[in-house]
């Protein structure tokens, strides 16, 4: 037992620094334990060594759900990538892609924004900041941060939470993990027909997954997520680009118990002096939708693009 309360704090503050390194460490090693890690990586994976086109989708899950890159691409003869990640990343993860992807590719000549409805109502995402970005260009995020970003990001990779995912990784990898309730494990993989994160089996299209009849959006607009959008706004006219921002698939029941919303929403929109905002609401019957309000069964994908082609073929350049 140390006595010295002088070595004591020495050793604990010793322990504390070296615990705080190793999250750091753990952080930019950057392992994969999660859906979002998953998708983050396949998506920035698109963009590394590429240069063969020049649309670029980014947004949510609803996004990448809905939307077959390639077929797109035939469609409105402009070479795309969907590059869509979760809403867990936020527009702002949203931008932070933008940015790379433009930084990789500076052939992009148009961008298409595809956002679900509930991300008005999120808060700010200092994950879709700080995943994406892994400290590069911080300072374009300065203004969406209090206090100084490079400390934030530091505090953000330093979190007790690195070590944990890690422990749980090792934990995986033992005979152990099988004991573990399945409703525990995560289990988000890729689903490379559909080129993005596999859905659950159960579905609103096999009936397998059932709606409240009075299920509808929040009316709240959350304003970080208006400022990341006049942001993007600034960076669309900035970087001479084409952009375009249309809402993800919904529901039919949820826009039928949300018009007013949804109205509210769209209103916001047209203050939009760059981003050319698309009116067109695209909502689907139970019998289309998959494991979520904003997730098209993967097996109507090609349907569902046409759509979107159609809408947005005026606007792409």
């Amino acid at each position: 037992m140390i006595n010295n309360p002088k070595i004591f704090t020495l050793l604990f503050l010793c322990g504390l620094f070296l615990t705080l390194c190793l999250n750091f460490i753990l952080f930019e090693f950057d392992r994969t334990y999660s859906g979002n890690d998953i998708i983050r990586k396949y998506q920035l994976s698109k963009i590394q060594f590429d240069q063969n086109y020049d649309t670029i989708i980014v947004g949510d899950s609803s996004a990448g759900n809905a939307i077959d890159a390639t077929y797109f691409s035939q469609l409105t003869g402009h070479a795309t990538k969907n590059l869509a990640l979760t809403a867990d990343f936020g527009l702002a993860g949203s931008l932070a892609l933008m940015e790379k992807a433009l930084a990789s590719n500076p052939n992009i000549k148009n961008v298409i924004i595809i956002q679900i409805f509930d991300i008005w109502s999120r808060p700010f995402s200092r994950e879709g900041v700080f995943e994406v970005t892994r400290g590069d260009n911080l300072s374009l995020f300065k203004k969406e941060f209090p206090g100084n970003i490079y400390i934030e990001y530091v505090e953000y990779a330093t979190q007790m939470r690195n070590s944990v995912r890690f422990i749980r990784h090792v934990f995986e990898q033992t005979p152990l993990w099988q004991y573990v309730p399945e409703s525990l494990k995560t289990g988000a993989t890729l689903n490379f027909a559909y080129d993005y994160l596999a859905q659950d089996a159960a579905m609103f299209s096999n009936t397998q997954k059932t709606l409240h009849e009075n299920e509808q959006l929040k009316n709240v607009i959350d304003l970080s997520n208006m400022a990341i959008l006049e942001k993007m706004d600034v960076w669309c006219a900035q970087k001479n680009i084409r952009c375009i921002f249309v809402s993800g698939p919904i529901h039919e029941v949820v826009y039928q118990n949300s018009v007013e919303e949804i109205e509210s929403i769209q209103t916001h929109l047209l203050s939009l002096k760059n981003i050319i905002p698309v009116k067109k609401v695209f909502f689907y019957n139970n019998s289309l939708m998959g494991d979520s309000i904003y997730h098209v069964d993967p097996v109507f994908k090609k349907r569902v693009t046409q759509e979107y082609a159609d809408a947005l073929r005026a606007h792409v350049q």
